[in-house]
């Protein structure tokens, strides 16, 4: 049996065709909601405008920018013109929300009764060797999407 160049592998453990489309959603509301909630985030984590555009992905001077047209986009009528449908909605932007959005909402799944756990838990040095000693924040200002994934999977790995 041959499928798409993969013989003997049946078609449902084969990835479906990449598009870019998948990407972008149609409009940048949902990046937008994404943005917005991160600004919570960040506030919750006590993160400084530089650490929360490190974590992003983006420059100091760019964060600010783009919680403000998060703002203005949550005020358009649903038919208007999405500010954040190119350039500012990019895939790395998108995965590094996906991402930190992810890692709060583990946490607060974790700890329901304590909602400060979260907060408290990524200033907290641990001593896994996922941290060798140092914060999970630590990791994530590293600055990198992989360091983002590595603390996603370590939270997700807590819930069991």
């Amino acid at each position: 049996m041959r499928l798409n160049g993969y013989e003997g592998i049946p078609t449902a453990t084969l990835v479906p065709e990449f598009s870019p489309r998948i990407l972008r959603p149609p409009d940048g509301r949902l990046v937008a909601a994404a943005i917005r909630t991160f600004a919570n985030i960040a506030k919750a984590w006590e993160l400084t405008g530089t650490d929360a555009a490190k974590l992003m992905g983006v420059s100091r001077a760019t964060y600010p920018r783009l919680q403000t047209t998060a703002s203005r986009e949550r005020e358009e009528s649903p038919r208007g013109t999405a500010v954040l449908r190119a350039g500012l909605a990019d895939a790395e932007l998108q995965a590094r929300l996906s991402l930190l959005l992810g890692i709060s909402g583990d946490l607060q799944s974790y700890n329901a009764k304590d909602r400060e756990y979260g907060e408290r838990w990524v200033r907290q040095s641990d001593s896994n060797r996922v941290f060798g000693g140092h914060t999970p924040l630590e990791l994530m200002l590293s600055g990198t999407v992989v360091a983002l994934w590595t603390v996603r999977r370590f939270t997700q790995n807590m819930l069991g």
